[in-house]
């Protein structure tokens, strides 16, 4: 439906309040990060050690310090050994290989095993000892000549691991290194720009103009330029002499970004034609803000005069960039100029980019706040009884108490109170629902995290057409398909595969698997969907099985439309075979509106098989005898099977011959109330008998929110007088 436009027109002013508003409190950035950097890891592999990913893992491990949060450092450890702690890209020389090293290096000072250090501090020597810089990929690529440094993104890949390399080895032969090509980038390339105060992305548009006449300044590049020079000012000694000429160019680039920043508090991938794409961009703004923020953190730029920006900028990204589940948006992809971003489009080098930005940010807000909400995990569940709604159980117990007490978890969806409790568990209903765990800290302070609760309707058994398998051992494919636990497919060896055809598409959801020893031993495979048996989409990578049952065990995936299913086994615990005894399919029943009444009897089918279990109930019956139709049960959202559960209205005493109305607004959720809203209204009269029942000025109009009402009455008070609530839905606008 259509939003009014009264609140529409508050909403945005209200967000644009908040982008040139305040510093936000210290539990609020470090949501916002955490939130950015787990969908990261969630939805993403390991990958490799090429700059995409070393990019990210500077700022992953730097949150990792600022929070010492072990699961980031465990997850940079884990990228570092996948990678065998080796740089290529694919020369070791080149700079785009240099940042992953910068992580390795971060990596061995906290556990100095040489493996950690052997690559990146090969990699460095061969550049040192190299006299032309060539690193043999240089000369191929643009034309751009035999030296390494031919384009800006070079400085933040490669500059801070020679100031870091420096440090450890104790050997100012890699600042020097460093200072050369830094010098040879900007004078001899002629990269800076010194009447503007930024950088040429490589010497290619010196001579370029944007579609209305304006220099070509690439928000990225000089993103990765003065980020990397805050990188390596943060690695150079107090006294060092290069720390003048670094400092004096950082200070002008920041004097330079102030007055072309937007309102919206990004910075336009083209910076001084913000026409020509006009979309926010992230990664030059988080790169951006990371720099001036660590910059008025270490007294180089001034507070008052920058503050304002970074706050701008962070609020700018963290409402609109950063989407509720994680997903950080407006990102340029891949690229060497100005250019387009969409909302979806991320990239894990600009969630680098925003985890160094939100590490400065929370110093600048203070430091860490006493404590950091924790709402669980992701969930989906399957409707298989078509209850129309399933208990999900709630998990704050992760949240991290750094001091003091926690005085209270709650849990809410927007503004609707669900339940108390650090653990507990909520009726949810069929759809999408992110709810927000809010913890109350005994300093006053409060911090929240948001959590994906989604229930998916389930519908009937699958047909299977056909089943064949890449090979067996003579227990065929066809024994995963004959409710027999006792019998399997098997075959061996990684990569061996099963398939089948269900005859038609499918919106399938997940599956269910039985494996051979399961309760012994657990097994590894991959899940793929295809409509052609050609083409295959990945939904399910590196899954694992239990290890503890022989029973089926429910796998769930994004809703696909597919007709071909394959799992691809990759061995177990004990050897390389892959047996299954059992495979179910589960997928999307297409379910019927939440409001739909098949019956005609004015109640939603939802609500009424949720709460009276069938649908041969009259409206007008009073199943629980507590003189309150199910009509009326439905209106009010109490529960048409426990006389017990009503509404109430309460006259509660007050000081000095005050008294004051109370009740509890119960909200328009659960089974059958999709797009409704409850609203209360408190009403007066001086005779039960009368019609002239007049609503109580304040309470005409109440949204139901779960919350306490409390209505004060004014004295004097009239003994014969007499109050009810009245109660009823409205599809919310």
């Amino acid at each position: 439906m259509k939003q009014p436009v009264l609140p529409t027109l508050l909403y945005v002013c209200m967000a644009a309040c908040a982008i040139a508003g305040s510093l936000p409190p210290a539990t609020e950035i470090e949501e916002a990060m955490r939130r950015a950097n787990d969908y990261k890891i969630a939805n993403n592999s390991l990958g490799n050690n090429d700059w995409v990913q070393g990019a990210y893992q500077t700022g992953n491990f730097m949150v990792a310090e600022t929070l010492d949060d072990n699961t980031y450092r465990s997850h940079a450890l884990a990228w570092a050994e996948a990678n065998a702690w080796q740089v290529s890209d694919p020369d070791p020389r080149h700079a785009d290989a240099h940042a992953a090293g910068q992580t390795f290096l971060d990596l061995y000072l906290l556990d100095p095993q040489p493996i950690r250090k052997a690559s990146i501090l090969q990699a460095l020597q061969d550049v040192v000892n190299n006299v032309s810089w060539s690193d043999g990929r240089s000369d191929t690529i643009d034309n751009q000549g035999d030296d390494d440094w031919y384009w800006i993104d070079a400085f933040f890949m490669a500059a801070p691991a020679f100031a870091r390399l420096a440090n450890i080895e104790n050997d100012e032969i890699y600042r020097t290194q460093l200072r050369a090509m830094y010098h040879w980038m900007k004078n001899t390339r002629g990269l800076y720009d010194n009447s503007e105060g930024l950088w040429y992305r490589d010497n290619r548009y010196i001579s370029q103009s944007t579609a209305n006449g304006e220099k070509v300044f690439w928000a990225r590049g000089n993103g990765w330029l003065i980020a990397g020079l805050a990188r390596v000012l943060d690695q150079l000694p107090a006294a060092h002499p290069d720390r003048a000429e670094y400092e004096s160019i950082f200070q002008s680039m920041a004097a330079a970004l102030l007055p072309i920043q937007g309102t919206d508090g990004f910075w336009r991938s083209s910076l001084l034609d913000p026409a020509e794409f006009p979309n926010p961009e992230t990664s030059g703004t988080a790169f951006f803000t990371y720099a001036i923020a660590w910059g008025i953190n270490t007294g180089l730029l001034d507070r008052t005069t920058f503050e304002p920006t970074v706050i701008k900028s962070w609020n700018g990204m963290a409402q609109t960039a950063l989407q509720p589940d994680g997903l950080l948006g407006y990102v340029q992809a891949v690229a060497a100029e100005p250019g387009p971003a969409l909302p979806d489009d991320t990239r894990p080098y600009a969630v680098g980019a925003f985890l160094l930005a939100g590490c400065e940010m929370l110093e600048l807000a203070g430091g860490l706040a006493p404590l950091s909400a924790d709402a669980g995990d992701d969930e989906t569940r399957l409707d298989l009884e078509n209850k129309y709604e399933v208990l999900f159980p709630l998990d704050g117990s992760g949240t991290i108490l750094r001091s003091g007490t926690a005085t209270s978890y709650s849990w809410w969806l927007g503004d609707v109170f669900l339940a108390s409790g650090m653990q507990t568990s909520v009726a949810l209903p069929r759809g999408d629902h992110r709810l927000t765990l809010r913890v109350e800290h005994s300093s006053g302070a409060v911090s929240t995290q948001s959590v994906m609760k989604t229930l998916l309707s389930a519908d009937g058994p699958i047909e299977v057409s056909a089943v064949i398998a890449s090979g067996d051992d003579g227990n065929a494919p066809a024994n995963t398909l004959d409710d027999n636990l006792g019998t399997r497919w098997s075959s061996y060896g990684d990569g061996e595969w099963i398939q089948f055809d269900l005859g038609v598409t499918h919106p399938l959801t997940g599956i269910e698997l039985a494996f051979f020893f399961g309760d012994q031993r657990f097994a590894t495979f991959d899940v793929g969907l295809s409509n052609d048996a050609q083409t295959w989409t990945p939904v399910l990578t590196q899954s694992t099985s239990s290890g503890t049952t022989l029973d089926l065990e429910t796998y769930l995936f994004p809703e696909s439309n597919a007709r071909y299913l394959r799992i691809t086994g990759h061995g177990n615990s004990s050897n390389p075979w892959n047996s299954i005894t059992e495979v179910g399919f589960l997928k999307n029943g297409n379910p019927q509106e939440p409001e739909f009444d098949s019956d005609n009897d004015g109640l939603p089918d939802a609500w009424e098989i949720a709460r009276l279990d069938h649908l041969t109930e009259s409206s007008s019956a009073d199943t629980d005898h507590d003189g309150l139709s199910n009509e009326d049960e439905f209106r009010l959202g109490s529960d048409p099977q426990d006389a017990s559960d009503a509404s109430s209205l309460r006259i509660q005493p007050g000081a000095a011959g005050s008294l004051s109305l109370a009740f509890t607004a119960r909200a328009a959720f659960g089974p059958g109330y999709a797009g409704m809203t409850r609203y209360h209204r408190i009403a007066c009269s001086d005779s039960l008998t009368s019609e002239s029942w007049l609503p109580l000025p304040g309470s005409e109009r109440i949204p139901g929110k779960n919350l306490p009402v409390q209505i004060q009455l004014d004295p004097p008070h009239d003994e014969r007088m007499f109050y009810r609530m009245e109660c009823w839905l409205e599809p919310t606008p």
